[in-house]
């Protein structure tokens, strides 16, 4: 596999972040029905909940399309899912010796970066090709991973 990072030279303008602002951890999936009568089933995440007396973050999933039993409690699961709070990480990779251009890496392949303490299983997004004065071909792409916060 091909593992890249600061330290090997073949990383540059490496950024990671991790997005808690869309996190949503306790959901009311509202299905069909009129006041008392509507369907409401929940979904939630305890250990997410329980990081502070202040995490819980409600939403309101609308799910009145979901008319086979179990459906209303579907969504709110799918939607408990899709709130999850998120790491990002980008980059571009660079050639050196031990990771070159069509040898080692292209364009679409899941590559490995460490940075910062951390690996990330990345694909590579874009590939640029240039070249400099001196008639250098310089190729470089860029990486893009986003997973789960754990």
């Amino acid at each position: 596999p091909v593992i890249i990072s600061k330290e090997r030279g073949n990383l540059t303008v490496p950024f990671h972040d991790d997005d808690w602002q869309a996190e949503k951890n306790f959901i009311y999936a509202t299905g069909q029905g009129l006041e008392d009568d509507r369907e409401v089933q929940t979904a939630q995440d305890d250990a997410r909940i329980g990081i502070s007396p202040f995490n819980r973050q409600e939403f309101q999933q609308e799910a009145r399309m979901a008319s086979l039993p179990g459906s209303v409690q579907s969504e709110a699961q799918a939607a408990l899912e899709s709130h999850r709070p998120v790491r990002n990480f980008s980059g571009d990779i660079v050639q050196t010796p031990g990771c070159m251009y069509g040898v080692h890496w292209a364009w679409g392949d899941i590559i490995t970066a460490e940075y910062d303490g951390n690996t990330f299983d990345c694909h590579v997004t874009t590939v640029s090709v240039s070249i400099d004065l001196s008639g250098t071909e310089i190729v470089s792409g860029q990486l893009r991973s986003v997973n789960d916060v754990t």
